[in-house]
């Protein structure tokens, strides 16, 4: 879906506003390029929909369209943004956010008027979709309706900012639609560097014991501190390495590239958590040209994992991959693995 809010984004800064965004509207190609149809044109090609007019030029599908579109008022990029949110409440739950579907006009604008989203946690409680209501609640939750706000002036302000959110969430980065408290900037820091910080912690104790040691052995004391020492900085900067040149790569062949490199310089029985995350990347770049290739660096990923005690960003991650292989019973197991550790938080 971040691909897809890219797109709209680009279509946005050509001044174009598409709509009619609903699932039907967006293509991946077989190179997983994400390319939007029916720009205007949406109930030409899709009958089966339930769409209505406001107008000679305002095509529209109501289960998607945000309240300003379904009432008259003026539309802008920000209708889009919600019909994006409304798209991805369907992904994490499997129902839209709001019943509309066989309203005529007149009962629709009334209920949009009235209507309220429910959290998609809460919607998952039956347990339908993919996902389970503990993956979803708090961050997600908030990002979703953020997006599917009834005021346009308080959804995300562009297409790349709910693209951006989404990117942080997966990031485990703190989101900007959560108001800016310290404690919860905390915990995301916490959660998102549990390694470095224990790392950290081991050095401060071998720091202590080195000054002791160095007090009865001098320098051999002085040169494991100093070894210790290098070999934080180069895993710190690999870390920082694979938050910016991941990024910045420009194809998946630079990326695999880059990947392979670390692997081989990574000591993965010291680092099994970051290497974990390295075979994952690789895994994930390698799914669209070479899937053989991919599954072997998934079951890497998987084992690192399971040695290193993977967090559950990873697994549920590692679960999304899977199914994107078609590999629904290695995706079943990373899931459980997820909710098991997030059941033990």
């Amino acid at each position: 879906l971040i691909d897809v809010c890219e797109a709209v984004d680009h279509a946005h800064r050509l001044m174009v506003v598409h709509r009619d965004l609903k699932p039907s509207n967006v293509l991946v190609d077989q190179h997983g390029q994400v390319k939007l149809l029916d720009f205007g044109i949406a109930k030409l090609l899709d009958e089966g929909a339930p769409a209505l007019t406001l107008g000679e030029d305002q095509p529209m599908t109501p289960l998607y369209a945000a309240p300003e579109q379904i009432l008259g008022e003026p539309v802008s990029a920000s209708s889009d943004v919600y019909a994006l949110g409304a798209i991805l409440y369907e992904l994490l739950t499997g129902r839209l956010p709001t019943p509309r579907e066989g309203l005529p006009l007149a009962q629709l604008a009334q209920a949009v008027s009235r209507e309220s989203v429910a959290p998609p946690s809460r919607t998952l409680g039956g347990g339908h979709g993919r996902w389970s209501a503990g993956q979803i609640r708090g961050d997600l939750d908030l990002l979703v309706l953020t997006a599917l706000h009834a005021d346009p002036q308080r959804r995300y302000p562009t297409a790349a900012a709910l693209g951006e959110e989404l990117r942080r969430w997966l990031d485990g980065l703190p989101l900007r639609a959560r108001p800016d408290h310290w404690s919860y900037r905390a915990g995301k820091f916490v959660r998102r560097h549990r390694l470095p910080l224990a790392v950290g912690g081991l050095v401060l104790l071998a720091l202590t014991v080195g000054f002791s040691l160095a007090l009865q052995q001098g320098g051999q004391a002085r040169h494991a501190l100093a070894e210790l020492q290098r070999d934080l900085v180069l895993e710190r900067q690999l870390r920082r390495d694979l938050q910016t040149r991941w990024l910045e790569s420009q194809t998946p062949v630079q990326r695999q590239a880059w990947l392979r490199e670390r692997l081989a310089t990574l000591d993965a029985a010291r680092s099994p958590r970051l290497a974990a995350e390295l075979q994952l990347r690789l895994g994930q770049t390698l799914v669209g040209d070479q899937p053989e290739a991919a599954r072997s660096a998934l079951a890497a990923a998987e084992a690192l994992l399971r040695e290193g005690s993977g967090e559950v960003a990873h697994w549920q991650s590692l679960a999304q991959t899977w199914r994107v292989l078609g590999d629904s019973e290695s995706a079943a197991r990373a899931d459980a693995e997820a909710n098991a550790r997030a059941a033990s938080r």
